[in-house]
């Protein structure tokens, strides 16, 4: 049997983090990681095995490209568990138990840091060791690559591997200033790109992964971007659906308000995320909402209905949360995959092994378990339908 490879897009149920997988042919790229351990969950039965996904997806025990958006703990958790992390004459290949990371992107944040917390160090140290490598021999290798990623740099567009296009929108320079004079707040010197994958129906499938930059960031993109260069099929909420994303605070009332007292719409922020294309998908990488405390927030939850419902009607039932994304009682990933028709949202894999079948034959999706919906086309996303229990409150 004739193996093909579908083009995929993953968002990876880790709760408040984000771990996601763009893969086009051979190329592989994951943004962030949040491994969670089983003892870090009351009911760890049901946690699903990203780290077991994400080795089976990477062909001969290697990844393309790892995008960190900033070193918080929640995007680099379990890094070392399963990345490769010294020099790649020293991984063992498809019998090394950890995956060489070709190549990785930071912003001049990450760069500049030296110290992290004891979950993000072992990320900062393989990050030096590639840094402390540039200008000698061996640092274009595979394996040594590591490269500075800000909206200012004059490359900040181009071409990844199997023609995967890429825009970064965030952070700028200022932004990175910003975040180090205030070691509480690393939100805005978030990595922000704008994914553009080839698909079967010759147009573009358009991913939006904003990290966790905040309403500052979504201002000034409204203001300084051409709203072409916001458009998306996709939009992970940055900040796990946070309502700081494009909200200020009321400092007028009471600490006790409801939030539609307390919290003030930025109308700039909301706009840099209002261009979804027909009908329009977001994804939060998050617990269900909640009306305070730490975020998600039910009041953003609302803000981005009201964003997709201006697109096409039913706008909540495009929000989608792998968290609550069930295979049986399991969570499950949420996955589009283009198996020859353009870019499709599939239901929830088979959690058997922890990765999708739907790579083995082309145009059907887990041998007909993974049930093909709202298929892409020279328009953008045609149908609005969702399978299995995507939507964010479970």
């Amino acid at each position: 049997m004739v193996i093909i490879l579908i083009n995929k897009v993953v968002f990876y149920p880790v709760d408040n983090g984000d771990t996601s997988l763009l893969k086009v042919k051979s190329t592989t790229v994951v943004t962030d990681l949040n491994l969670r351990k089983d003892a870090e969950d009351d009911n760890k039965d049901s946690i699903y095995d990203v780290a077991a996904a994400l080795r089976e997806e990477c062909e001969n025990n290697v990844l393309s490209l790892f995008v960190n958006t900033h070193p918080d703990q929640d995007h680099v958790r379990g890094f070392t568990d399963l990345f490769h992390t010294s020099a790649p004459n020293k991984h063992n290949g498809k019998n090394d138990d950890r995956i060489l990371i070709e190549e990785i992107w930071i912003t001049p944040y990450t760069r500049d840091l030296d110290d992290g917390t004891e979950v993000s160090q072992p990320f900062i140290d393989e990050v030096n060791r590639r840094l402390n490598l540039e200008g000698k021999s061996g640092a274009n290798d595979a394996g040594n690559r590591i490269r500075v990623m800000h909206s200012d740099m004059n490359e900040n567009t181009g071409t990844f591997g199997s023609n995967l296009e890429f825009r970064v929108l965030a952070p700028t320079n200022q932004e990175c200033e910003e975040s180090a004079r205030d070691e509480g707040n690393t939100n805005n010197s978030s990595l922000a790109i704008r994914w553009l994958l080839p698909q079967d129906t010759n147009d573009q499938f358009a991913v939006m992964l904003m990290g966790d930059a905040e309403r500052e960031v979504h201002s000034r993109l409204n203001k300084e971007e051409k709203s072409a260069n916001l458009r998306y099929h996709v939009l992970v909420a940055p900040h796990h659906m946070s309502r700081t994303v494009f909200s200020t605070v009321n400092m007028d009332v009471s600490d006790n308000a409801p939030d539609n007292k307390r919290y003030v719409l930025d109308e700039e922020a909301k706009s840099a995320l209002s261009h979804a294309l027909e009908p329009g998908y977001v994804v939060a990488s998050s617990t269900p909402p909640e009306e305070n405390g730490t975020p998600p927030h039910v009041w953003a939850y609302d803000q981005y209905i009201k964003i997709l419902n201006d697109v096409q009607k039913g706008g909540a039932d495009r929000i989608l949360n792998p968290a609550s994304h069930l295979n049986g009682d399991k969570t499950a990933p949420v996955c589009f995959e283009d198996g020859g028709e353009g870019f499709v949202l599939v239901d929830a894999v088979d959690e058997s092994d922890g990765a999708s079948k739907a790579d083995t034959k082309k145009g059907n999706s887990g041998n007909g378990s993974a049930k093909a919906a709202a298929v892409a086309s020279t328009a953008g996303l045609a149908s609005g339908k969702t399978f299995g229990q995507t939507q964010i409150y479970g």
